[in-house]
């Protein structure tokens, strides 16, 4: 299954999902993707709610821009608009509304608590690193 890295802090917008989607050649609704959502602090399940209700929107629409569908005026808001919000309207379960995204749209969304200390230490990533290699390095750059 393809996977698809959404971080919060750094990907501020969900533009930035469309150019995702095209790198991993996904075909929205049909090809199944996890979408890992990585954020640094905890997440409320309002603003959550939020944040599915969004993306629910722009999948749609994203799928819709794909299949050449018509372009709704702003003001035009009809049923298969309104699906999402009245579904979560009436159930007020956001992981009803997670499970019901992830059936319409093929898709498997995971939110993981990055820690902050990870882009710090990230500089040793790919590199076997013990102690002696750090105080190697930092008395290398003394003398």
């Amino acid at each position: 299954m393809k996977t698809i890295e959404l971080d919060l802090e750094k990907d501020q917008r969900l533009d930035s999902l469309s150019g995702m989607l095209k790198n991993k050649k996904i075909k929205l609704g049909q090809d199944p993707f996890q979408l890992r959502i990585n954020v640094v602090h905890s997440i409320n399940n309002t603003l959550y709610a939020s944040f599915l209700l969004l993306l629910a929107n722009y999948l749609r629409e994203e799928r819709n821009r794909v299949a050449h569908g018509p372009k709704p005026d702003i003001v035009y808001f009809n049923d298969k608009n309104n699906m999402y919000y009245l579904f979560y309207v009436k159930t007020n379960d956001v992981n009803k509304l997670e499970t019901k995204i992830e059936k319409d749209f093929k898709i498997n969304i995971a939110v993981e608590k990055k820690n902050p200390l990870d882009e710090v230490f990230g500089i040793w990533k790919e590199e076997d690193i013990t102690l002696g290699k750090i105080r190697e390095k930092a008395w290398q750059r003394t003398k």
